[in-house]
């Protein structure tokens, strides 16, 4: 029962012992309907059937007389319009659940729904699994409604206007098929909970379990009457809405301690900003004022300290000689105040960090693209010495915008033949790197690489192309464990297991199966580089993943594979077993050898092909007896022509 429910629950044969003492009861055997009444003082009625037939009419007749009755729940197979009428004859019902126990292909009639209007009372209703893709008007009449759950629906978007349901504070749409919530959830005063699990919606981590919703519509309440609807358009990635405000307001809203929101205020204001610290201006000439409490990661008063360590005026309220603005963290409404009250250029906490690390250790912030391929070459050697010199620079003069995402994505790498340098990398990241980048590592480096791949992809911070780019190129240029920059070493054969390599095709497979542009552009590159015909000239049997995926990546892993609809596997080791069955084959050519192993197990996967009509059998150097294979074949699978060739060519 629900959690309302105190009272010791009985069944049928417990409560007719004592009676008057019965305020809960379940209901398992349609049949035991009759006997309801026989409880005076019932409040709480819980009925759960499966297949049998339900006789509604005889449901209405016990069921009026339940007058004391405030809760119900409906667990049933087969919904019947008559099933209104037993529970309108409840003015008292305070609490409705109607769940069918499994998804019904079949059309369900819900015209009942248009009634429950009436039960002006209740203050929970629950409809699950009911194929609903809307809600009556006269859904609008529960004025007392607290709770709603529209679990297992079909739901796309929210199914009613918030403003019509001031009171709701727990809404349930679990197992539906949002993809975005509207302007109108900003009109849900007193909600507490909200539960978006299995919805497209709940893949972004602002959505995942709803409690961010909630946290976020309870702290945008004391804003400024002009932004709560500028906050949600952020919130729900409303570029169009974005677009209309003003600098002025975005910063305001990093007022909101949300950490998600907040970082999502900053890419914004980052994209948005001009950084006014590339006019060249001198720490001499500065004068700072801080707005917030933290930035990038860091105390307001430990900046401070670091600011004043390279002579650089700052203080944390708006002074007459202020030349700058930055805007941090947890803003307070000080803060915003002066926010709309000056003209000063804004920068945000990223601007300012790049700008104290060129004062703090410049050398390899300006480098050529030279430099920074020397550095790339050393954290690429596979040679503890040079990885360990490539470190000890970045630590001193940070990393060159060149190779960020390198550095970046060596952090993840775990599988090294001697010297593991990940740990160490991500130590001098955390140091060097950006704020928001830094805490991804921070988030993520433990991650099994599968999942770390897909939070990549969900990560508004990365960069997709460039990781993409960054991956492919390790991928390519690796051999073994050691990383050396020459692109024509890569060997499927040395490098199937490596890390960078799993990460690659994990990427791709992630892609692959999104109608995007990045998809679109990981397709061109891989093209360009020939990947699946590389792939194909050592070991067949390495293309059977990318066969699994879908559109053009499964195309291009076929035409690799296969030759004008032949296989041919004379020269390579391969895995009959483990041969797609919807590969496009028609003619397989092997060698007599490969056809003598071939037991009942394979001619039954391989007879299970679609398309394949042939198999090409060429003599070896060695004469192997084949004739027991071939009646196999004639006995399981004669609709697979065998066609034995007397030549070794």
């Amino acid at each position: 029962m629900a959690n309302e429910i105190k009272n010791k629950v009985y069944t049928i044969a417990e409560g007719l012992q004592e009676p008057q003492k019965v305020k809960a009861l379940l209901v398992k055997n349609a049949k035991d309907i009759v006997l309801v009444h026989k409880f005076p003082f019932l409040e709480q009625l819980q009925c759960i059937w499966g297949e049998e037939t339900i006789r509604w009419d005889l449901i209405k007749a016990e069921i009026v007389k339940l007058q004391t009755l405030k809760e119900l729940h409906l667990v049933y197979q087969q919904v019947d319009n008559q099933m209104i009428q037993a529970i309108l004859a409840l003015p008292q019902l305070k609490v409705l659940k109607l769940e069918l126990r499994q998804q019904s292909r079949k059309k369900i009639d819900i015209s009942w729904l248009s009634q429950l209007g009436k039960l002006v009372n209740l203050t929970h209703l629950s409809i699950k699994r009911h194929k609903l893709t809307d809600l009556p008007d006269s859904i609008y009449q529960l004025i007392n409604l607290k709770e709603l759950s529209l679990a297992g629906n079909k739901f796309t978007n929210l199914p009613f206007q918030a403003e019509r349901f001031p009171t709701l504070e727990i809404i349930g749409l679990e197992a539906n098929k949002i993809t975005h919530l509207p302007d109108g959830f900003l009109n849900f005063k007193k909600l507490q909970k909200l539960n978006l699990a299995g919805n497209p919606i709940a893949k972004n981590p602002l959505y995942r379990d709803g409690t961010p919703v909630v946290q976020f519509l309870n702290k945008i309440k004391s804003l400024p009457a002009h932004l709560p609807n500028i906050a949600w358009a952020v919130f729900t990635d409303n570029t169009s809405q974005i677009a209309q405000a003003s600098d002025q307001d975005l910063c305001a809203l990093l007022s909101i301690e949300l950490k998600a929101f907040q970082q999502k205020v900053h890419i914004l204001l980052n994209q948005r900003l001009t950084d006014p610290f590339l006019s060249g201006i001198q720490p001499s000439e500065t004068n700072i004022c801080l707005l917030g409490n933290l930035f990038f990661g860091m105390k307001r008063q430990a900046l401070i300290e670091r600011l004043q360590a390279q002579q650089i005026t700052v203080h944390t309220k708006l002074q007459p000689g202020t030349t700058h603005l930055v805007v941090g963290e947890n803003l307070t409404q000080n803060n915003i105040s002066t926010i709309y009250q000056t003209s000063l250029p804004f920068a945000t906490a990223e601007h300012l960090r790049q700008w104290l690390e060129m004062q703090e250790q410049p050398f390899l912030k300006e480098a050529d693209d030279s430099m920074a391929e020397n550095l790339r070459r050393l954290l690429f050697s596979g040679s503890e010495d040079n990885i360990k010199l490539a470190l000890q620079m970045i630590a001193t003069g940070g990393i060159p915008a060149s190779i960020l995402y390198h550095v970046f994505c060596m952090c993840f790498y775990k599988i090294w033949r001697v010297y593991n340098p990940a740990p160490d990398l991500r130590r001098v990241f955390e140091q060097t790197g950006p704020f928001e980048m830094v805490q991804l590592v921070k988030k993520h480096w433990q991650k099994e690489n599968k999942r770390l791949v897909e939070v990549f992809m969900q990560e508004q911070v990365i960069d997709k192309k460039l990781l993409f780019d960054t991956a492919f190129e390790m991928f390519l240029t690796s051999v073994d464990t050691p990383l050396v920059y020459d692109r024509q070493t890569f060997d499927p054969s040395t490098q199937y297991n490596d890390w960078w390599k799993y990460f690659f095709r994990s990427l791709i497979i992630q892609i692959s199966y999104k109608a995007d542009d990045l998809a679109e552009y990981a397709l061109v590159q891989l093209q360009k580089e020939n990947i699946f015909q590389r792939i194909a000239q050592h070991n067949i049997n390495l293309l059977y993943p990318w066969l699994e995926t879908k559109g053009k990546i499964q195309k291009y892993a076929a035409s690799a594979l296969l030759q004008d609809q032949t296989l041919d596997i004379r020269d390579s080791w391969f895995s009959l077993l483990s041969l797609p069955i919807y590969t496009p084959v028609e003619r397989l050519v092997v060698y007599e050898h490969t056809m003598s192993g071939m037991n009942k197990q394979i001619i039954e996967h391989l007879s299970k092909i679609e398309h394949l009509k042939t198999i090409e059998v060429h003599k070896n150097d060695i004469n192997w007896n084949i004739d027991n294979v071939l009646a196999d074949w004639q006995h399981y699978a004669p609709q697979i022509q065998i066609i034995r060739i007397n030549t070794t060519s």
